[in-house]
């Protein structure tokens, strides 16, 4: 099953579509974006939540806006660890408003770390890059040990460093036995690119080689998620 969704994201133009040249690809990822636009937008005034997001160009587009919203409003998700920050950190501290969340949010560049402190409340650790070994794989990721991040996580946001071309965010892998319990969330973002796919396929071998017990799902709009949750949490693989 995990090895389909993979592959469905490999292909130019993936069975999902079943016929169609690239403009009707287009379209049809816009339409599904609009969709989750709406469902995100919808949910906020439920919330008492204003929408101040501009998930534009590079920003987090809508699809995983919605993931995260729905997680954490569903599940009894409360620390929460985000890679790169951006607009995914305004909505995760406007959401530890209405639940008990505890963010810790990483981000390597120092400009755009203070500039994104002055609009939450959580602290941004600003973590600048260094090339380490992991997985005997050279890469570059946050000079940031994972036991100075304090224990198991139960959501995960993949959403930094730099995307590479390949074996990109590399790093997210030393987190994986220090920061994952039995019960948890990872969310990739950027998952239809080939060097984001490179750890995602790492991850989900070494979670099996693990035993750990998880759900996967893709989700598709003008960017693509992959999400992996496992325990307790796998309902979310089903949002």
């Amino acid at each position: 099953m995990t090895h389909d969704l993979l592959k469905s994201l490999r292909v130019r133009r993936p069975r999902w579509l079943f016929h169609g040249n690239d403009r009707t690809r287009r379209i049809l990822l816009q339409s599904r974006e609009l969709l989750f636009e709406r469902l995100f937008s919808n949910a906020l005034p439920r919330l008492k939540i204003e929408h101040r997001y501009f998930p534009h160009r590079n920003a987090a587009n809508y699809s995983l806006l919605y993931l995260i919203l729905r997680v954490i409003t569903e599940l009894p998700v409360r620390r929460v660890l985000e890679l790169g920050c951006g607009q995914t950190t305004l909505l995760l501290d406007d959401l530890a408003r209405v639940r008990d969340l505890e963010i810790t949010t990483v981000e390597h560049d120092a400009a755009w770390a203070a500039r994104m402190q002055k609009q939450v409340r959580h602290s941004i650790i600003q973590a600048p890059l260094t090339l380490r070994d992991v997985h005997d794989t050279p890469c570059q990721t946050y000079d940031l040990a994972p036991a100075a991040l304090g224990g198991p996580m139960d959501l995960i946001v993949v959403d930094g460093p730099v995307s590479q071309r390949r074996r990109s965010r590399w790093g997210t892998l030393e987190y994986l036995d220090p920061l994952l319990g039995r019960d948890f969330i990872l969310l990739f973002d950027d998952a239809e690119r080939r060097g984001d796919q490179d750890t995602i396929e790492a991850t989900l071998k070494h979670l099996n080689a693990r035993g750990a017990e998880i759900a996967c799902a893709v989700t598709r709009a003008r960017k693509s998620q992959f999400l992996i949750a496992g325990g307790a949490f796998r309902e979310a693989a089903y949002y």
